[in-house]
């Protein structure tokens, strides 16, 4: 994918290496454009929005392997949440400098733990007062530069090691390197192997007004999925974003995506009201709507095309699918082809947005061929088949009423 205009640092990360200096996870680092550190935002926002940028923004840097990530939360975060909204298989979470322990904090790591996250202290120090903590932890983190060679020397050969894997970090040189193998450290970390890389892409930032809408309604006793799906599809943008939240590396789809729904059953009500949480902090408001308009509008006019023909009325949901992603270069100002390769859609899709072909491929082309006369050749419309017209018609008082919630009204 090349670097368009709208492209900018979502985050950053650093490799984390074994002895052989072969890559074994990443940590990820709050960045953001202007240069503002996590703690100007607060934990809380910082940890959420390394992970909407990482899971939900169209960037090529974040899907480049399978390896662990580890991620940044302070105690606040652990102690008041029960969990990060993704499969926890290949997360590390990792209590950062400045965190105290204690027995509330203790018993919440043990609580996520039983869920399956893996847990890292960083920077520690050797002091006794961490001896209760140390036990839960799976990583424990060293910062090497701080600490004169015979005093990390004595320290590493007193330490209980609790079956952890110790990380030298800010290790900036050979000799560092090879001083942190010969005292036993099992993974290391800093510029002499891999400075912080940015990760540049596209951010996906929904309208406030859905994600409110959304949140209000998972607290609701009784809604379905079919209520949640049909309440998620009224803004594109919370749509595309969780396809691409679901096609994170952060977890693992079990097969192609039909249908929104279809994904959101993967997500889960919980987990689904975890994301929206953290994408309602970092909403910005700032929605195209008349780019939303014109791809709701083909997105709805394929999906009730599909339903007025007997053959194609089981691919309804799979329509309205590929008009929303077939406009992602509207919304998005990325090519459908580019996010089409991070997102694991079923073929039924693929074929409609890439090549106009295969069942649903004649609709979309359809609907984009009308909306072409429409804008440029509005003196051929009685030329349109009246079943496209009607639908058209239908679709968009349906967008209609989209249109005020995505402003608020």
């Amino acid at each position: 994918m090349s670097v368009s205009a709208s492209e900018y640092i979502l985050l950053a990360k650093q490799a984390i290496y074994d002895t052989r200096k072969k890559c074994y996870a990443y940590e990820l680092l709050f960045r953001t454009p202007m240069g503002s550190s996590a703690e100007d935002f607060g934990g809380e926002i910082a940890t959420s929005q390394v992970l909407v940028n990482y899971c939900a923004s169209v960037s090529e840097e974040t899907e480049e392997s399978q390896l662990p990530v580890f991620i940044n939360v302070d105690s606040q975060f652990v102690l008041e949440f029960d969990s990060l909204p993704v499969s926890p298989a290949n997360v590390v979470i990792e209590l950062t400098d400045g965190v105290e322990p204690s027995k509330e904090l203790i018993e919440s790591v043990k609580a996520w733990k039983a869920l399956g996250f893996d847990f890292a202290l960083d920077c520690y120090d050797f002091h006794e007062k961490w001896n209760e903590i140390i036990p839960v932890m799976d990583y424990v983190k060293v910062d090497v530069l701080l600490m004169h060679e015979s005093v990390l020397r004595e320290a590493m050969c007193k330490v209980d090691r609790h079956q952890c894997k110790w990380v030298a970090k800010r290790v900036e040189d050979e000799s560092s390197f090879e001083l942190c193998k010969e005292v036993g450290f099992d993974l290391v970390q800093g510029y002499f192997l891999a400075k912080p890389k940015p990760v540049m892409g596209s951010s996906i930032r929904p309208g406030t007004a859905v994600t409110i809408k959304l949140l209000k309604e998972l607290d609701r006793p009784g809604i379905t999925m079919q209520q949640v799906a049909a309440l998620v599809s009224q803004d594109p943008k919370l749509t595309v974003q969780m396809l691409k939240i679901i096609n994170s590396s952060l977890f693992s789809l079990p097969r192609p995506v039909d249908d929104l729904q279809a994904a959101l059953i993967y997500l889960g009500l919980d987990m689904l009201r975890q994301w929206a949480m953290m994408i309602a902090f970092l909403s910005n408001g700032n929605v195209h709507i008349e780019a939303c308009r014109l791809v709701l509008l083909r997105a709805k006019t394929c999906e009730l095309l599909c339903r007025e023909s007997d053959s194609l009325v089981e691919y309804a949901s799979s329509a309205f699918l590929a008009g929303l992603v077939s406009g992602v270069d509207v919304l998005l100002k990325v090519p459908a082809r580019d996010f089409i390769s991070q997102v694991n859609l079923s073929e039924l899709v693929n074929h409609a947005v890439l090549s106009g072909d295969g069942d649903l491929g004649p609709i979309l082309g359809a609907v984009c061929d009308f909306e072409y006369t429409a804008s440029q050749k509005p003196h051929k419309i009685q030329e349109i088949p009246e079943t496209i017209l009607n639908s058209y018609k239908e679709a968009n008082q349906w967008v209609a009423e989209v249109i005020k919630a995505l402003k608020g009204h």
